[in-house]
């Protein structure tokens, strides 16, 4: 028994009726041929004709069991449409400032190689960028798909952008690759082409799509590793700024007699509250060097010292998202980077802070989470925006743009 009318049923399907199928399933994932009638607003014999043409040409396979599919059927119940990996493809990129992490993914989402490796990348600026280079072309290889089906690279780096140069904003985070333009750089090594964002940007994107706080429409990302940054879903968007640098929320002044910080200001929330800052206070009641790693481990191991630290970090960094809270009225503020895997420690003392500086009108609604992605929200997140805009622009090209 078929599951439809073969190709020689009827008409051969218009590349119309084609480009709507690979679209569809590449906007929303695996689906029965039932629900790609009701999302593409076709006839049952076009899809059935669409789908048997592009089974047949390799681009369409069928091999998950459909969960919705009833016992009228004889036989093997019909499967789940979903695009094959030798469809188009897009990679996400994340530097951090000791790995690279590199995933490449089909456009119905699905990873099919991510590899990382371990460097210093806020001091070797070319050599992270050949290492990104050679983990793109590995990723291809290990897919088995062909460099020239790959759509777009996004790369995430832990800085601001600067739109109008395409490189970064200089500070204390990658202070050595002044001068550099990532992005064209990148390109010159892969022959793709290379979007790039702030990591923070894309680790909010992908706990808002994919993660913890998928489904909610207004979502801050806080992200606390070595220093603080935020990233900002609105109405379901990704809210970059005038200047395409919101979000930076490590330089929000805490305490005007502080400590000087890199920015020429005194008494950021990054001087007080970040993953360095805690090492600071931490590491003379150590004869090792502490990473964020150990510190987390004692957290979790109930050293008094290390949660006290991690506590108060976390109420100091609580006053903050609260004042953001008050502005922006997110549904969710999500905790993310390394720090966050300190759990509880560090999430209660968030809370704490966050309903003692804000309204209750604010906090009542609101749903404080531990990132589901952890240390792979970044990648996720440079996948998903690729994905995202790689979808964008095919649809536009095939005038699909309902379908969003």
């Amino acid at each position: 028994m078929t599951n439809g009318p073969s190709r020689a049923s009827g008409p051969a399907p218009s590349p119309s009726q084609r480009d709507h199928v690979l679209y569809a399933l590449s906007r929303y994932g695996p689906m029965s041929r039932a629900r790609l009638r009701e999302v593409t607003g076709r006839s049952r014999t076009s899809v059935w004709a669409v789908v048997s043409d592009l089974v047949a040409d390799g681009t369409v396979v069928e091999d998950v069991p459909d969960p919705d599919a009833r016992g009228s059927h004889s036989g093997r119940p019909p499967g789940l449409l979903r695009l094959a990996k030798t469809a188009d493809a897009v990679v996400g990129v994340d530097f951090g400032r000791t790995h690279i992490r590199a995933a490449l993914a089909d456009l119905s989402g699905r990873i099919l190689a991510e590899q990382q490796v371990l460097m210093q990348v806020d001091d070797f600026a070319a050599e992270s960028l050949s290492a990104a280079a050679k983990l793109v072309t590995e990723l291809t290889a290990e897919a088995g798909i062909d460099r020239e089906v790959v759509r777009q690279v996004v790369v995430g780096l832990p800085a601001p952008v600067n739109r109008a140069t395409g490189s970064i904003t200089l500070g204390r985070v990658l202070n050595n690759w002044a001068g550099v333009v990532p992005a064209t750089e990148l390109e010159e090594r892969i022959g793709m082409p290379v979007w790039l964002e702030n990591n923070a940007n894309l680790g909010a994107l992908a706990e808002a799509w994919e993660g913890v706080a998928s489904g909610i429409d207004n979502v801050l990302y806080v992200k606390v590793s070595s220093g603080i940054g935020a990233g900002l879903v609105l109405n379901g968007k990704l809210y970059k700024g005038a200047a395409g640098i919101a979000g930076e929320i490590g330089h929000v002044l805490v305490d005007e007699d502080g400590a000087l910080c890199w920015c020429g200001s005194r008494g950021c929330l990054d001087t007080l509250a970040s993953g360095r800052r805690i090492i600071e206070l931490l590491q003379p009641t150590r004869s090792e060097p502490l990473t964020l790693d150990g510190v987390v481990q004692l957290v979790r191991d109930g050293e008094p010292l290390a949660c006290r630290i991690v506590s108060d970090a976390g109420r100091t960094l609580g006053r903050a998202i609260a004042d953001l809270c008050a502005s922006l009225n997110p549904g969710a503020v999500v905790l993310g980077g390394l720090v966050s895997a300190a759990g509880d420690v560090l999430v209660n003392a968030v809370g704490e802070s966050v309903r003692r500086y804000a309204q209750p009108a604010i906090t009542d609604g609101l749903q404080l989470l531990r990132s589901s992605l952890g240390t792979r929200a970044e990648v996720v997140g440079a996948v998903t925006f690729a994905l995202d805009s790689t979808r964008r622009r095919l649809a536009d090209d095939r005038g699909l743009s309902g379908f969003d």
